[in-house]
This record gives structure tokens, C-alpha cells and sequence, in this order.
């Protein structure tokens, strides 16, 4: 096989070959259509940085949108929403809470540290939501399987 442009015995891959043939028929019309491809590459650049001016806007005005330090109140309300759910978790018979941290952030409460079975995670869990002014529990203890063995019951 002859190719003009590559010499004998160079095959085509079948987008060249149709190429080949719509410029041979219409020259004009083959340059044409390479002027309205760069023209959609244009486009699609602009559309692109314009998508990414916004996405930029976006994560400045996120980043601004941090909340305002607490106000001595709400730090003395959020230490006493947090010894109440010391109180609470200490009290229930059902359940070792003395490795568990409770802290307090605007009536979001957060219970760390270690407990030794899924039902103290629960009730631990619990005992917090059952306290007025609790909005919401993060529990982010660790399970320790196996270690106390129910010495403290």
C-alpha cells in the first residue's frame, strides 16, 4: 500500500485515512473544521479557568467562615456541661468510665479515652446524650478487649 505522506507499506489507523479522504474531497472544508477544533479547544481552556477561579473563591470564603473564639460564658457552661457528663458516666453502675475524657465544645460533647466493651461504648454514649444541654456526642473511644475483665463490677 502507497501513502502519500508516509511512504510504502504504511498502514493507516482509520481516523487518519477518513481525514485523509474529507481533505482530499474538500480541502477548504478540512481546514475549516481544524479552525472550529481550536476554536472548541478555546472555549473548553476558558470554561476550565473559569472553573477554577471559582472552585478558588470558594475555598477563601470556606476558610473565613471559622467560628469565633468562645466567650468566657460559653467556656464556663461547656466546663460544666462536660462535669456533668463526668458525673453521669461515673455514677451508672453498668459501666467503668474512669478512662473515658469527656470535653465539651459548645454543647457538642467528646468522649475519648479507652473502654473495655461495646456495651460500655454504648452506654457511655448514652449516659452523655440523657444530660440537658447536650446537642450531640462524638464518642471516639478506643474498645479494649480484655482489659479489665469486669474487676470494677
Amino acid at each position: 500500500m502507497w501513502d502519500l505522506h508516509h511512504g510504502p507499506g504504511r498502514v493507516q489507523e482509520p481516523g487518519q485515512r477518513a481525514a485523509w479522504n474529507a481533505w482530499q474531497r474538500n480541502p477548504a472544508g478540512a481546514r475549516g473544521s481544524l479552525e472550529t477544533s481550536e476554536l472548541d479547544m478555546r472555549t473548553t481552556r476558558t470554561d476550565s479557568l473559569a472553573l477554577l477561579a471559582t472552585a478558588l473563591a470558594a475555598a477563601a470564603l470556606g476558610a473565613c467562615a471559622t467560628e469565633p473564639p468562645r466567650t468566657p460564658e460559653e467556656r464556663a457552661a461547656d466546663t460544666l456541661l462536660a462535669q456533668q457528663v463526668e458525673a453521669a458516666l461515673d455514677g451508672d453502675p453498668r459501666i467503668y468510665a474512669r478512662h473515658v475524657n469527656v470535653t465539651s465544645d459548645r454543647g457538642v460533647v467528646t468522649l475519648t479515652g479507652m473502654i473495655w466493651s461495646n456495651e460500655d461504648y454504648l452506654l457511655a454514649k448514652r449516659d452523655a446524650e440523657g444530660i440537658p444541654g447536650v446537642v450531640r456526642v462524638n464518642a471516639s473511644m478506643d474498645l479494649v478487649r480484655g482489659g479489665i475483665s469486669g474487676t470494677s463490677r
